[in-house]
């Protein structure tokens, strides 16, 4: 727990089993926070297992190698987090490595005229959810940002996209 910064009940489910830990170990190698390395496991990956024989056997086809590489991009600030979690979610159905799945384009952030003019267009495009909005229902702007997110194919930053929705929404 105080070597990789996980909570007690992180730790337990990965420890659990012996091939589930060695997978952990090898794919927070080097990494700054191994925390995502075990929410991928903990989230995703064991989503995909059916009870504890599948956990115990841990076949899955994203080697700790790839999940560390894909783990190495977020850190890097070359993707967002829900980029990484789409990506994985390929690579757990193709055994693919990240850099076949996640191009150079897709790696580089969204320039601010850019996401202005998505954010903007978003916002023509949904005028019912900007008017539920206004009149106070707030989960309302998450359809807006929605539009957004898939414009950008997740490229863009969620709360910076958010803050902008707002402030063009407001004006």
């Amino acid at each position: 727990m105080n070597e990789f910064g996980l909570p007690e009940t992180d730790a337990q489910l990965l420890i659990k089993y012996r091939n589930i830990a060695d997978y952990f170990e090898a794919a927070s190698n080097g990494l700054n926070t191994p925390k995502t390395v075990a929410n991928c496991m903990i989230g995703q990956i064991f989503s995909r297992l059916d009870g504890d024989g599948a956990k115990e056997n841990f076949q899955v086809k994203v080697t700790p190698e790839n999940l560390n590489a894909l783990v190495k991009l977020l850190e890097s600030g070359k993707i967002k987090m829900n980029l990484l979690k789409a990506t994985l979610e390929k690579m757990l159905d193709t055994g693919k490595a990240a850099s076949e799945l996640i191009s150079e384009s897709d790696m580089g952030g969204i320039d601010e005229d850019t996401l202005r003019n998505l954010c903007t267009q978003a916002i023509a495009d949904n005028q019912s959810a900007v008017a539920d909005y206004l009149s106070g229902k707030e989960k309302a702007l998450k359809a807006i940002l929605g539009a957004v997110m898939k414009a950008t194919r997740g490229r863009a930053d969620a709360v910076e996209t958010e803050k902008l929705l707002i402030e063009l929404i407001r004006q």
